[in-house]
């Protein structure tokens, strides 16, 4: 739990934690740092880990957001928790700090943004049961969870809304929260025994502040900028004011289900798989058929008539997923009526990258002018993957084609006389030389790519790292991504430079540097597998 932006009542459980062996990883490193003292000079609080309580974010412009945490997570300075004594007190506890009443409280404790443990320790907290106040948490808690399982970011995703009732589903759990919240809020006043009138002050004030930070034009962790690659839809996905309810449009909702069908042919959600992410809200039947569609490698093709082409399979998925009369309407709402190919390629890639926080999920890599795309899940990418997208199956097998349509193109002009027929066959030996062309250029950057050479002069090719992370490892694919090349590009550059020599891939190609500045640094020489100032040259 590392807090995160304003969310009540469930959420914000994006990152894991390494605790194989009792954490032995993790401890290995703690201990280093300080000339081998023990890792309990870093790691705190161990007996409290994987315990189920309240946690919330320490720095906000808005209200105090509380959340429930389950058993599983454990915690660090900027997702607090707080662990009652009783499963009782829970319920209490999360209502209680949910509150205005608290709200209230709190804000005369402590005007700042940033609230503490002590702020908390030093707030009266309602002792006596209520089973009408845990009904209403309970309730709010499975709302929110709701929500999340609607959101494939989340790693309790289960499915979109549905459609096309979505946007109406959405509105009235958002209603219900609402009201769930208030009735909390009239439970709460009633535990403290609030008067009307001093109820009335609190609500005026809490009033007051609310449209002091509505006009605040500062930012906070709770409001996205451009600079925190926080999740904002791409300008390309308009959004109309008109249909929008509770929050998501009907253009929204259609994003979402394209996005989930793509999840399933790329193999990273699971249909009728229970447990799995995205499992989805389908038979039996409908699951195995859905299965079916998945692309062996992880890797699909924006190539009409081929048997891993990326639109044909989403639009297979849809079928299934919503039934086939509803596709045609629910890919015109995403596209805004454009072909679902160019739709695809540009404004959904934007939003992809946006909402994954320039981390995507799906690696777009095409040809220098866009007329030939890869899409790859890269959690199923291997070192093997970019040869194989050399080979017959996908551009090797395109050129040839490519080729062969030129030279039979090219044989037909010959005896045909002057006229409208020849120039227009003209025409098309142009366009299809102008695909060759680009086809070929995209087959020379792949293939400097697999063939990238070390500073010692080895071939060490190019490998997925899981450890570097999304953006590193993407960072050698620049050349491969003309639609999203800038940030790989600088972090190719600040790979260059040194600034990430902790990571696999700085080993790859920089080795000897590497090796150097593990003699001095004990966090690179563990996170490299040598042994600080007795480091010895090893290929990476």
């Amino acid at each position: 739990m590392k807090g995160g932006s304003f969310r009540r009542w469930w959420g914000n459980q994006e990152y894991v934690l390494n605790w194989e062996q009792d954490g032995k990883e993790i401890k290995a490193w703690a201990g280093s740092l300080y000339n081998g003292s023990h890792w309990t000079r870093i790691i705190k609080n161990v007996d409290y880990y994987f315990r189920r309580g309240v946690t919330f974010t320490d720095l906000t412009s808005k209200t105090l957001s509380m959340r429930y945490m389950p058993p599983g997570f454990v915690f660090d300075h900027a997702g607090n928790c707080i662990f009652p004594e009783n499963d009782e007190m829970l319920w209490n506890l999360l209502g209680s700090l949910n509150s205005k009443v608290a709200a209230h409280l709190l804000s005369l404790m402590n005007p700042t943004i940033h609230y503490y443990i002590g702020d908390f320790n030093r707030l009266a907290i309602p002792n006596a049961a209520s089973q009408t106040l845990r009904t209403q948490v309970e309730r709010a808690i499975a709302l929110a969870q709701a929500e999340s399982a609607e959101d494939e970011t989340t790693f309790d995703f289960v499915a979109p809304p549905a459609w096309p009732r979505g946007t109406d589903d959405v509105a009235a759990r958002a209603r219900e929260l609402a009201v769930m919240e208030q009735l909390i809020n009239e439970e709460v006043y009633r535990l403290y025994g609030i008067s009307t009138e001093d109820r009335q002050a609190i609500e005026a004030e809490l009033a007051e502040v609310t449209m002091i930070e509505d006009d605040s034009s500062e930012n906070s962790e709770n409001e996205p900028t451009a600079e925190d690659n926080s999740v904002v839809l791409s300008g390309e996905i308009v959004q109309d004011s008109s249909t929008v309810v509770g929050g998501l449009s009907r253009q929204e909702l259609a994003t979402r289900w394209v996005s989930y069908a793509m999840g399933i042919v790329l193999g990273r959600f699971q249909p009728g798989v229970e447990g799995a992410l995205g499992s989805g809200l389908v038979s039996p039947g409908q699951a195995a058929a859905l299965r079916t569609l998945t692309v062996p490698s992880g890797v699909a093709v924006m190539d009409p008539g081929h048997e891993d082409n990326l639109v044909a399979l989403v639009e297979q998925a849809l079928a299934l997923l919503v039934g086939e009369a509803q596709v045609e309407p629910l890919l015109s709402a995403a596209t805004s009526g454009r072909p679902l190919h160019e739709w695809l390629a540009r404004d959904y890639f934007k939003h992809h990258v946006q909402q994954y926080r320039k981390r995507p999920i799906y690696w777009l890599l095409q040809s220098p002018k866009k007329r030939y795309s890869l899409w790859l899940f890269h959690e199923r990418i291997t070192r093997d993957t970019l040869h194989l997208l050399q080979g017959n199956r996908y551009l090797g097998g395109r050129i040839n084609r490519a080729r062969s349509d030129v030279q039979a193109r090219r044989e037909r002009p010959a005896p045909m006389p002057q006229g409208a027929e020849r120039r227009r066959l003209e025409r098309e030996i142009d366009a299809l030389e102008g695909d060759l062309t680009d086809l070929e250029a995209f087959a020379k950057a792949l293939a400097a790519v697999t063939s990238q050479t070390n500073t010692r002069g080895e071939i060490v090719g190019w490998a997925p790292e899981r450890d570097d992370g999304v953006l590193i490892n993407l960072a050698p694919l620049w050349t491969l991504l003309p639609s999203w090349a800038s940030e790989p590009k600088q972090c190719w550059q600040a790979l260059e430079r040194g600034d990430y020599d902790w990571s696999h891939t700085a080993m790859r190609y920089w080795p000897d540097r590497v090796l150097v500045k593990c003699q001095t640094n004990t966090s690179y020489a563990l996170a490299h597998g040598v042994a600080a100032q007795a480091v010895t040259s090893r290929k990476p």
